[in-house]
């Protein structure tokens, strides 16, 4: 995919034939592929392709539902509704190119070209392309399918891999010539009814014409391919009465008939003076195309125009009449001319706004220092107008810096920079910005300290001596009431931007309800040479981990061993907050010393252990927006620390040093090497961070961390209590006397089970086996007891009658039996 995509951008020497073309020498013939049936596929969209590589689809390859079109070589259709169908390509605009432009013998690309109105999708130009690789399959199977836009060119390419990509070699082929067109299809008209309004169109270049024109159905019988400035060539397929077109008027007969050639001579002209809105005309005598105003029909190639045809009719005289559409006549607003003052030097660095314009400007919640409990949005366009974002602006529109308020679901916005008034750029005086300046004690406000802040800020920005802190743009709005109202932007450097992206800080002041002070940063104000970043991770997504803050490390040898609570680490310090220098070193050595070589720039690291913190103030977050530690660099923060976590000693002769390791985000990770510090109660930090293939590194040093020595005095005995030798658990051997029981017990179990069986088989009752017997030897034993423990005082009456009852009446039974 990645070659057919290069492919189309390169040119070639090329001859087009019918279903096959010689390109630089290499001939690709799949006429064959005409006489084999229509392949089809589903292109996982809900919608299933038929087409056929090279002819026209038969009537009755067409869905049912679905009226015939002639010339058409491929359909798309809804799988669950065929008789909704879009048409992908026309035979005669077939076009040719290599896969790979390196390799020829890899295959051929072949392309054709419809256009497509579809009610819920819009206007757009559908390309079917066929990546044909060479392979000695003989078979016409489509193995996949996949689908893309580009510069208003929906493209739907179909994979196929055969003998017909095989190309032959061929002597070099004599490239069909390209006309030179000498004609001016550009106008320009204004009106100024209500407000400036322009039309501009240049119809000299228009979207996917190339090399015979725009297809479009005419009846089952015909079709056309328009050309509007430019010429197509005759189709390889058709007899033509012309070399070359304008506008191809093609049949079934495989006849094509010219109704116009631009290079013969084509007018433009306004259809009505007094409303050019109402369209433009291009006449080329036989032929004429009306072109009106269409919104939805824009392209997204800044060179090239886009021009829906809508309907091609004949008139009595036999001029073909065709109407067309595009949004290059339509009228659109003319922005006013930027006033000089938008661009400007300040110590040979050229400034320009109008590049920090974007559509519908930068628009986002602020927060206003003298009004906390107001919610308010900004609205900025550096150098361009914004119209009302509500419909209570006082009156006012086209306004630089819109500023809304939300009073009880009330929203008015007022206008604090008109564009129509003057615009000053000026660059920012340090003097003024840490002297009672209000973005000082703006931003004192949100960082609560203001010598870290100002730190931070000089060591952030200062780039030159000229551009230190950016620049200044001050507004001036229109009258408001009896106040006039002002505002000032200030744009800092900020490398990590793009030069034509801007950023709006979120927080604000507005002095005496006229004064807006709001400042941003952007990359055009930065000057010298670039600093160096580390590389930003890709937002991976990762797990949240369990929290084990009482976990113990420990580790040992033989004579020492080191061992501490993991929440102990930072007793005293539940918030690291450290202003480092970051070294980028080489190698996964871990250096000590502060003179290492490599890239350096200023961190703020940020480490709340087993507590996620949002976003520290007065930075961009993009990745996440809490996590337990964050590194900060040029107002931009990322994740470098999770829960996950683990300990490792540095193997080292005196085991004094530990390692800390936190997984951070994508490839980020935290190690703090931690040295014994005898005198540190908890854990200091460094000022130097190393950084290396996405490993931060901290030294830091504590007393936790020291190794102890492992007491060597034996126990004495008496510390052992006596008798609590146990003895040999039994389930490691086996006796005689276990052997003897388990016997006896499988003897009883099976004679009570085997006995039961015989009872139950012999007289059909179910009984424990010798049951009298059994029952005799219960009674002696209860006799037994009762003599032993009641010491022979018993009932001797009792005893005897029913042991002597039970003998007797048993003897009996047994002589009746």
């Amino acid at each position: 995919m990645c070659f057919f995509l290069i492919s189309f951008s390169l040119s070639h020497n090329i001859e087009r034939y019918y279903c096959s073309s010689n390109i630089d020498g290499y001939l690709y013939n799949f006429s064959a592929t005409e006489y084999l049936e229509p392949y089809q596929i589903d292109d996982n969209y809900g919608y299933f392709v038929r087409g056929k590589l090279c002819g026209n689809l038969a009537p009755e390859d067409f869905p049912d539902g679905f009226n015939y079109v002639y010339g058409v070589s491929a359909l798309r259709c809804l799988i669950n509704n065929s008789s909704q169908c879009d048409i992908m390509g026309f035979t005669d605009t077939q076009d040719f190119d290599f896969i790979n432009p390196n390799s020829p013998d890899d295959g051929v690309v072949i392309k054709q070209i419809a256009q497509n109105n579809n009610v819920e999708q819009g206007f757009y130009i559908y390309q079917i392309s066929y990546p044909l690789s060479c392979s000695e399959s003989s078979e016409l199977i489509p193995s996949s399918t996949y689908m893309f836009d580009l510069d208003s060119i929906r493209t739907i390419a179909i994979e196929f891999s055969n003998i017909y990509g095989c190309p032959q070699k061929d002597v070099l082929p004599t490239p069909t010539p390209e006309p030179i067109i000498n004609v001016n299809c550009s106008a320009v008209d204004y009106s100024e009814i209500l407000y400036p309004y322009k039309i501009s169109a240049d119809f000299s270049s228009t979207v996917a014409t190339k090399p015979y024109g725009i297809p479009i159905s005419i009846n089952s019988s015909s079709f056309a391919l328009v050309n509007l400035c430019n010429v197509g060539n005759c189709p390889p397929s058709k007899l033509c009465d012309e070399i070359n077109s304008s506008i191809w008027y093609c049949t079934s007969d495989n006849k094509c008939k010219s109704y116009g050639n631009a290079n013969e001579g084509v007018k433009l002209s306004i259809k009505n003076e007094d409303h050019a809105d109402e369209g433009f005309i291009l006449d080329y005598n036989i032929g004429k195309v009306t072109i009106t105003c269409n919104f939805d029909v824009f392209s997204g190639n800044n060179n090239s125009s886009l021009v829906q045809i809508d309907k091609v009719e004949f008139d009595n005289n036999n001029h073909a009449n065709i109407a067309a559409s595009s949004i290059d006549v339509c009228m659109k607003p003319v922005l006013p001319t930027p006033h000089p003052s938008c661009s400007t030097s300040i110590g040979g660095k050229s400034i320009d706004l109008t590049v920090l314009n974007k559509l519908g400007g930068y628009m986002g919640e602020i927060d206003i220092i003298q009004f906390p409990n107001t919610e308010y949005t900004l609205y900025v366009q550096p150098c361009g107008g914004l119209s009302c974002p509500t419909i209570d602006c006082d009156g006012a529109n086209g306004a630089s810096i819109w500023l809304c308020r939300n009073d009880n679901s009330r929203i008015s916005c007022d206008s604090y920079g008109s564009f129509y008034e003057d615009i000053l750029v000026t660059q920012v005086n340090e003097n003024d910005l840490f002297n009672n300046d209000f973005l000082h004690n703006m931003l004192n406000t949100k960082y609560k300290n203001e010598s870290l802040l100002t730190e931070k800020r000089k060591n952030t920005y200062k780039v030159t001596n000229d551009l230190t802190e950016g620049i200044y743009v001050y507004y001036n709005s229109l009258i408001s009431g009896n106040m006039a109202l002002t505002s000032r932007l200030q744009i800092r450097c900020d490398w990590q931007m793009d030069i034509f992206d801007m950023r709006i800080d979120d927080i604000g002041s507005l002095l005496n309800y006229s004064q807006l002070q709001i400042s941003g940063a952007s990359n055009q104000m930065c000057t010298g040479e670039k600093p160096w970043f580390p590389p930003i991770p890709s937002p991976t997504v990762m797990p949240t981990p369990e929290i084990h803050p009482t976990t113990i490390f420990e580790r040992n040898t033989s004579s020492e061993f080191v061992s501490f609570k993991l929440i102990s680490m930072f007793d005293g310090a539940p918030t690291v907050y450290h202003s480092m220098i970051l070294n980028e070193i080489e190698s996964d050595t871990h250096k000590t010393s502060n003179d290492t070589n490599g890239n350096k720039t200023n961190i703020t690291f940020q480490y709340t252990p087993f507590n996620t913190q949002k976003c520290p103030d007065g930075n961009v977050c993009e990745i996440v927006t809490e996590t337990d530690g964050w590194g900060c660099w040029y107002e931009h923060c990322y994740p470098i620390a999770t829960h996950n976590y683990s300990f490792s000693i540095i193997e080292t002769d005196t085991m004094d040093i530990s390692a800390y390791s936190i997984k951070g985000y994508d490839y980020l990770s935290l190690d703090i090497y931690i040295k014994c510090n005898q005198s540190a109660s908890s854990i200091n930090l460094d000022n130097i961070i190393e950084y290396q293939n996405g490993k931060l590194i901290v030294n830091a040093n504590a007393n936790f961390v020291c190794p102890q020595d492992i007491p060597t005095q034996e126990p004495t005995l008496t510390t052992l209590p006596t008798g609590t030798i146990e003895p040999e658990p039994s389930f490691k051997k086996t006796t005689g006397g276990a052997i003897f029981n388990i016997a006896i017990a499988a003897i009883f179990i099976l004679y009570l089970a085997f006995g039961t069986l015989y009872q139950q088989c012999r007289y059909g009752v179910f009984k424990i086996p010798n049951e009298e017997f059994w029952n005799e030897f219960k009674i002696c034993i209860f006799t037994a007891i009762r003599y032993i423990f009641c010491c022979m005082k018993s009932n001797s009456l009792n005893q005897n009658s029913e042991y002597d009852t039970y003998t007797s009446n048993n003897t009996l039974n047994n002589v009746l039996m």
